[in-house]
């Protein structure tokens, strides 16, 4: 209910900017969605206790597999938890005004309001409940694009948001342009501060201030070449202790005959060691009917000097891989998707296991337009890796009577063996989803979708996890235009750019 009546009163407090020469576009979207979370309890036995079980292992007399340390007087294990229900419901505004009598300048803005409405608050990023995700006053003109407020950039690095500035300069008819921008960073993949009391439980030597941010690049753009070069530096304002200092190339060369060639690095300052790498070749042929890509990358984790896993050498991996899409007719799609790596050595001495350091995975699918108001698609996927395997299948039945209905109906199963650890799992997962658009401005949609577990264990551990979520959601969407349908020249020259790209 306090969500709705939020939605409400932004509707009716942005409604009057709307004048000549003037508008605005305001989007609602709610999400609710029913689940349960189990997990599992610890619990312990006196040692004299224990009895061998079927499998020759040690169990507790009820049953349960447990682990016991020499000269300790109790053996530990895990029973299986209570079964917790919540019920996350989330609304996120996104609005935009522009027409403020200055050509070029307009306001963005993103909010999120999320609560738990179950009989326990178990569902994770709920806190706190009010989020501002971005909030920037744009300047926008034919060689310069300027943000003021909460804003974000994407590059190599990842995506990075902050509270500060950004300035874009195009150069050179547009085929140049550098970019700067600093301020007060967020937190990786939510837009909190690293000092947040929302955060507590992230590490024990959680920065008590916010770090500071700052990067640069340059990009070159072309009919046949693109290319940017990005910087980017992340300190403790206070110590002046770097935080994350990296830099990344990565360029894209196309060709007349249909060939691309991509590839790019970074190079992680703050340790002092090569982080991610790829290239790859791809071409389209047939007249676009078939799109074939092969390469090679290089994928090492980057952490932040701050966290504690700054005091261990993360071991990279090196992955061959290809993709092919083919349409031998136009109702058809065929899709294979491949992959082989392995993991550097660790150098780390364990003689008495033997453990396998690359792995491999891949995945076929088809899509198929029966009629143009039914598709009907599926795809298997297999993959074998240290510690685990898995392998399963997905497939949906898509019903588009209407322009304004769709219906589908899907399901799937998934196993996953697990090699260290006394589990293996099967999992079947299946349902229906609806979606309405009576207008463009206003769409619900709702599903229902069922799980069930099978964990199979030789002793009393081998509980499920069955349940049933049922999924709501409405998205409304306000806006104005100016005198006639001529959007302003302002507006077209904005980027675009999507959140979490």
């Amino acid at each position: 209910m306090r969500l709705l009546c939020f939605s409400a009163l932004t509707a009716l407090l942005i409604h009057p900017v709307s004048a000549d020469g003037q508008g605005y576009r305001l989007r609602l979207d709610t999400r609710y969605q029913s689940v349960a979370i189990r997990g599992v309890t610890a619990d312990s036995v006196a040692a004299g206790d224990v009895v061998v079980g079927a499998a020759g292992g040690f169990e507790s007399p009820d049953g349960f597999a447990v682990r016991c340390i020499s000269g300790s007087a109790f053996c530990s294990f895990f029973r299986p938890g209570p079964t917790r229900r919540g019920g996350p419901l989330v609304t996120t505004a996104n609005l935009q005004l522009w027409g403020f009598g200055v050509p070029g300048l307009r306001v963005r803005a993103s909010a999120r309001v999320g609560t738990d409405v179950g009989d326990e608050n178990v569902w994770p990023g709920t806190d706190p409940a009010v989020r501002l995700q971005y909030a920037y006053v744009e300047y926008t003109r034919s060689s310069l694009n300027a943000q003021l407020g909460r804003t974000y950039t994407t590059s190599r690095l990842g995506f990075t948001a902050f509270d500060g500035t950004r300035v874009d300069l195009r150069l050179l008819d547009r085929r140049l342009t550098t970019s700067a921008y600093g301020g007060w960073g967020l937190a990786r993949a939510i837009a909190l501060p690293l000092s947040s009391p929302a955060l507590d439980p992230l590490d024990d030597a959680q920065p008590r201030r916010r770090q500071a941010v700052a990067g640069a690049a340059v990009t070159l753009a072309t009919s046949l070449l693109h290319a940017q070069l990005t910087y980017e530096r992340q300190w403790d304002p206070g110590s002046e202790a770097v935080v994350s200092e990296r830099a990344g190339l990565e360029t894209q060369i196309l060709t007349s005959f249909g060939l691309t060639l991509a590839g790019g690095g970074d190079y992680d300052l703050s340790y002092g060691y090569t982080g991610n790498a790829e290239g790859r070749v791809s071409y389209n042929t047939f007249g676009g009917r078939a799109h074939l890509t092969a390469g090679a990358r290089r994928y090492r984790p980057h952490f932040d000097l701050w966290t504690i896993w700054g005091a261990f050498s993360s071991v990279p991996y090196h992955a061959l891989f290809t993709r092919a899409f083919v349409s031998p007719v136009p109702e058809l799609q065929l899709r294979f998707r491949g992959e082989a790596y392995e993991f550097d050595e660790t150098d780390a001495i364990t003689p008495l296991v033997d453990e396998e350091n690359g792995g491999w995975r891949w995945s076929v699918g088809s899509t198929f337009a029966v009629s143009p108001e039914l598709n009907v698609s599926a795809d298997f996927h297999r993959e074998l890796g240290p510690g685990a395997a898995s392998s399963g299948f997905e497939a949906a039945i898509m019903v588009n009577p209407l322009d304004e209905f769709e219906f589908s109906v899907f399901g799937g199963r998934l196993e996953r063996p697990l090699e260290f650890r006394f589990n293996e799992a099967k999992l079947w997962n299946y349902g229906v989803a609806v979606t309405f658009e009576p207008t463009p401005a206003l769409r619900f949609n709702g599903g229902i979708q069922g799980y069930h577990e099978d964990r199979i264990r030789p002793d009393a551990a081998a509980f499920d996890w069955d349940q049933i979520r049922i999924s709501l959601g409405a998205t409304l969407v306000w806006g104005s235009h100016t005198a006639g349908t001529r959007i302003p020249p302002s507006i077209m020259r904005i980027p675009t750019r999507k959140v979490g790209s």
